[in-house]
């Protein structure tokens, strides 16, 4: 190795690296000292207890190799599961009520466990590819496959999604902050406060500013393993406020059963296959998340995507369907727009809700602005990494905001990200990634049907899906 490589490690690293360096030094020291003559048993012991009591690497030892600490630890398959599950679930937690209420309840039971077995299909894909080619982002693979211009190219579908993605989240974030801000300064209504903490201009700047922000500014995703456990654990407590509405109201009289299988409208069907699609579109974080698992391999990563997989899956269900009978057809494109009913009235468990959701998407964001930074730095390779990176994701929060402002509807923006980005995120790349890895290479050879099948699906979903994303967006403008 030349003298003018530099290779970066973790401070904790360095300083182990260095200290061992330090004991063995002074172990030699003492063999030559000494001379060369091997040590007996006794003398040997001591030496080596005496050289681990007094080495600080000793007492850097665990003290015990518990359950809980290989189970959190980073990189275990727990933590990446509870990663992978955290970039899965987002806003079609709280749409897809809407999308069951409009596109039949039927159909969008069947819909979203196709597309849970088609994510996991996906994920293989994804981790095959990273194996095969030994790159560790969707960028590297794409540039090591295709060439830089394609990278380009795939780059504007990775920013749409995630800024499509992050913009959503803002909405959730304000549509669940707000009605409670609203409520507690509701006696004074033209005070300054009460403007500042209920207009989604102010309140999307105030909590970018705060909160949402600073923590897009992590090096790693695994620093954020604690706080996505908390945002997990807010989603769960969503699915307890849709039990607890349905036991405590009862089915909505605006119910109607004619539409258990038949959608209102085919249009509406398509736009709901669409938001399902962005309800399991984590395909953008998976090499990042693969990478950092410990003693990974594809089968231990394909054990996680199931595991995720059926964990969303659970979870979409337990929130949309109680929801679905409560509100029935008055179901809105969030289900907070109708939790909000329950706030005047001083009801804990949906004011906790409403509390814990907030909480929860803050903690998603940061999962939808890491691969843009990932994915650019990665792609220009500037010589001030760390700078550039601060300055791409102050570009995609500050997009996030106008997006934020100018279209505040959850399902549109999940139903043009589901069309454009994950189209080609969860279906046209994977499925081109094998082909070009396989060995054929080949589009129509037996070996490669599964994945040009992807990849039609997502040339269907994108052309059908954007086209009803542009007339959804003409007639909000209306």
């Amino acid at each position: 190795m030349s003298s003018n490589t530099t290779i970066e490690m973790p401070a904790d690293v360095v300083s182990v690296v260095s200290t061992e360096g330090s004991v063995r030094d002074e172990l030699d020291a003492v063999t030559h000292t000494f001379g060369t003559a091997p040590l007996n048993g006794v003398a040997k012991s001591k030496l080596d207890s005496a050289a681990e009591a007094s080495s600080p690497v000793g007492e850097m030892k665990p003290k015990k190799d518990t359950w809980a600490s290989r189970t959190f630890a980073p990189g275990s398959s727990f933590t990446a599961t509870i990663a992978v599950v955290k970039a899965t679930l987002g806003g079609a937690i709280l749409s897809n009520t809407y999308m069951m209420a409009i596109g039949g309840y039927v159909s969008a039971v069947l819909l979203l466990i196709f597309m849970a077995v088609l994510n996991v299909l996906s994920i293989d894909m994804i981790t095959k590819t990273v194996e095969k080619t030994g790159k560790t982002s969707y960028a590297t693979i794409i540039e090591h496959l295709y060439g830089r211009k394609v990278l380009y190219g795939f780059q504007i579908a990775m920013v749409v999604f995630c800024l499509g993605s992050s913009a959503s989240y803002l909405v959730t974030v304000v549509d669940s902050l707000a009605p409670l801000f609203n409520q507690l300064t509701i006696d004074d209504p033209n005070a300054w406060y009460h403007i500042m903490l209920t207009s989604r201009y102010y309140l999307s700047l105030i909590m970018l500013g705060i909160v949402m922000y600073p923590i897009c500014l992590v090096k790693s995703l695994g620093s954020l393993r604690y706080l996505t456990i908390v945002s997990i654990l807010g989603i769960f407590w969503l699915a307890i406020v849709a039990l607890y509405l349905l036991g405590s109201n009862g089915i909505s009289e605006n119910f109607d059963r004619g539409h258990a299988y038949a959608p209102v409208s085919w249009i509406a069907c398509i736009e709901g296959v669409t938001t399902y699609i962005f309800g399991f579109c984590n395909q953008a974080n998976m090499p990042e998340i693969y990478m950092e698992m410990s003693n990974r391999s594809p089968k231990k990563l394909r054990s996680v995507a199931v595991w995720s997989a059926v964990i969303c899956t659970a979870v979409y269900f337990i929130i949309a369907i109680p929801f679905l009978l409560v509100f029935g057809s008055d179901a809105q494109s969030s289900v907070l727009l109708n939790m909000a009913d329950w706030i005047p009235q001083g009801d804990v468990v949906v004011i906790i809700g409403f509390i814990w959701t907030g909480i929860s998407f803050i903690g998603t964001y940061p999962f939808m602005v890491y691969p843009v930074r990932v994915a650019l730095i990665n792609t220009f390779q500037p010589k001030r990494a760390d700078f550039w990176g601060v300055v791409v994701v102050t570009i995609a929060v500050v997009i996030s905001y106008l997006i934020d402002i100018a279209l505040p509807d959850v399902s549109i923006l999940m139903g043009i990200v589901g069309a454009i980005a994950g189209s080609i995120l969860c279906f046209i790349a994977p499925g081109y990634f094998c082909i070009s890895i396989s060995k054929s290479k080949r589009f129509f050879a037996a070996e490669n049907w599964l994945y040009a099948g992807f990849v039609i699906l997502g040339c269907i979903t994108l052309v059908g899906g954007t086209a009803i994303s542009v007339y959804q967006i003409l007639e909000f403008a209306e």
